[in-house]
C-alpha cells in the first residue's frame, strides 16, 4: 500500500477549538484521561506539562504538541500559560487511532511560528462560524497542523503496520 492510500483513508474530525488561559488549576490528579480524541497544544506563552507514553514534554513556546487519542496522560501548569488547544479524532483504516497506530511524533519544533499562530487564526474563526465551506477549511488547517507531527521518513517498521493492515481493509471499510 502507497503512502497515498494510507492517507487517503484518513479521517478527522474536530470536536472543538479554543485559547485558553490556564493557571495553577491546570493539573489533574494522575493519568485518569483515556478520552477517545486526540488533542494538540500550541503555547503561546507561559509554560507547562503533560506526561505520556513514558515521556515528560515541558509545554514551552515554539512547539506543537500532541496527545494521542485513547492514552494515558498527565496534565499541569504551576503559573501560567495561554495556548491554542483541539480536541479530534483522528483515524486511518476505518477506525485505527492514526497517531499511535503510525508512532507519530508527539511534539514538533515549529519554525516558522507566525504561519502557524496564522493557521490556528483561520482555524478558530472557521470553526466559530460554522458552515459547509468553513468546515471543510477547518478541517484543511487542522490536517496542516497535524503534518508537522508525520515523520519524514516513511519506517521500515510501519510498512510492516501496513502490510499487516491490507489484510483488514476491505473488512473495515465495509464496516
Amino acid at each position: 500500500m502507497a503512502l497515498s492510500q494510507i492517507f487517503s483513508t484518513l479521517q478527522t474530525e474536530i470536536h472543538t477549538d479554543s485559547q485558553y488561559h490556564c493557571t495553577e488549576k491546570w493539573r489533574d490528579n494522575g493519568f485518569t484521561d483515556r478520552d477517545p480524541f486526540a488533542r494538540i497544544y500550541y503555547v503561546l506563552k507561559g509554560e507547562g506539562e503533560v506526561i505520556h507514553h513514558n515521556r515528560k514534554f515541558r509545554l514551552v513556546p515554539g512547539y506543537l504538541y500532541l496527545i494521542p487519542g485513547f492514552c494515558s496522560f498527565s496534565y499541569k501548569c504551576d503559573k501560567a500559560m495561554y495556548q491554542y488547544f483541539i480536541h479530534m479524532t483522528i483515524k486511518a483504516f476505518g477506525g485505527v487511532d492514526a497517531p499511535s497506530y503510525f508512532d507519530w511524533d508527539f511534539e514538533s519544533k515549529i519554525a516558522e511560528a507566525e504561519k502557524i499562530r496564522e493557521i490556528w487564526r483561520k482555524l478558530h474563526g472557521c470553526w466559530k462560524n460554522q458552515n459547509p465551506r468553513n468546515f471543510l477549511a477547518a478541517d484543511g488547517l487542522a490536517r496542516q497542523l497535524l503534518a508537522e507531527f508525520v515523520p519524514v521518513k516513511h519506517r521500515e517498521f510501519e510498512e510492516k503496520k501496513v502490510r499487516i493492515l491490507n489484510r483488514f481493509v476491505p473488512v473495515m471499510n465495509y464496516i
